[in-house]
């Protein structure tokens, strides 16, 4: 008996030695998963926010999403504040200024994709309408007498 007795403890403490060499590798492992899912999902953000800037840039409607401003909207696309408020027939105050669509289409009773729809509509027209006007082609010169140059 008194030798089983003995080989207990040896065996716990041969468990506890392994735990204290296995547990560091285990942590290291989570804080190594834990950092490749963060950083992953950062750079499929910024992928889609880089894809979506540039369509942006080229014009297209596609930017704008419940949680904006009209303000940043206004900015984000060269439109005047005073159009936008006008397309949804609401008024220029403090409060809807600060609020993002969302929650202006909430308090209001109002449907945030048709408040949204809206916009695009208001927005596709005015980037289709040229702001500046656009120059005229300077004259070809005229062809050397004679035939081909």
């Amino acid at each position: 008996m008194s030798g089983g007795s003995v080989a207990a403890p040896r065996r716990w403490g041969r468990i506890a030695r392994r735990a204290r060499r296995i547990a560091p590798l285990i942590l290291l492992l989570l804080v190594s998963l834990f950092l490749f899912f963060f950083i992953t999902a950062r750079v499929v953000r910024g992928i889609k926010e880089a894809r979506n800037n540039a369509q942006v840039r080229n014009g297209a409607a596609v930017g704008v999403r419940p949680w904006m401003t009209i303000p940043y909207i206004a900015r984000a696309y060269g439109i005047p504040e005073s159009d936008l408020y006008a397309a949804l027939n609401m008024t220029a105050t403090e409060r809807t200024r600060r609020a993002p669509l969302g929650a202006l289409a909430e308090h209001n009773g109002r449907n945030v994709d048709a408040d949204i729809a809206t916009i695009n509509v208001l927005l596709v027209a005015r980037h289709a309408t040229p702001n500046a006007p656009i120059p005229q082609q300077p004259p070809l010169p005229p062809k050397p007498p004679g035939g081909n140059p």
